[in-house]
């Protein structure tokens, strides 16, 4: 039986992408000549603050350099990977295509901007399945603001209960569950630790997309 048309939001990096890998040599490339200590996590706790977001948190640590230049500096560290080398997720590439094939919309809501994302997905000839490819940029907004989820079912055209919203990131799930759209957590390493917490917030929780 047919089922009905729903939207699916997906997170970009560590769900759709394994980008895990760039995110963690770039931060640690950065702060490691500086000196700088920082949690083992780091990854973890900086994606999904954006960019911005994430050079605020940065600098918290004793980085004695602009905002804006830490911003510069990790975003041009990361060019090179999205353009070139970074993966789809096993089996992600198959589900966007079984998803749009089952009349479902489909967009993806990234802390990564436009410049690393746009390029990424054309690469790897996802772009064609997916009605939006949001930036947080784009709405202002993090994806720890529930705001930002109510206003992209909005912008899909369902409401909130009809929208499944899928992440690997353990705040960026509590916050989509609390604006009251369905959750589905994916396992990537850089979230690992919060498996066990994800696996009770989260509606499903998957380690591979053939498990959707």
């Amino acid at each position: 039986m047919q089922t009905s048309p729903k939207a699916y939001i997906f997170d970009m990096d560590g769900t759709l992408i394994d980008s895990v890998y760039a995110l963690d040599q770039s931060t640690r490339a950065f702060l490691d000549p500086l000196g700088i200590e920082y949690p083992d996590n780091i990854v973890e706790i900086v994606t999904p603050l954006g960019y911005a977001g994430a050079a605020e948190y940065i600098q918290s640590l004793g980085v004695n350099i602009p905002v804006d230049e830490i911003t510069t500096l990790m975003k041009e560290g990361m060019l090179k990977e999205y353009v070139e080398s970074i993966p789809a997720k096993p089996f992600a590439t198959e589900l966007l295509q079984k998803l749009k094939k089952e009349g479902h919309r489909l967009c993806i809501l990234s802390a990564s901007p436009h410049f690393l994302i746009d390029p990424c997905v054309k690469r790897l000839d996802i772009e064609k399945y997916f009605d939006f490819i949001w930036s947080t940029d784009d709405f202002a907004l993090k994806k720890s603001d529930e705001k930002i989820y109510t206003e992209a079912a909005k912008l899909l055209g369902f409401v909130e209960g009809n929208c499944i919203f899928v992440d690997d990131n353990l705040t960026n799930i509590k916050t989509a569950k609390a604006a009251g759209l369905k959750t589905v957590a994916v396992y990537d390493l850089a979230s690992a630790s919060s498996a066990d917490e994800l696996k009770k917030v989260a509606d499903r929780y998957i380690y591979t997309f053939d498990e959707f």
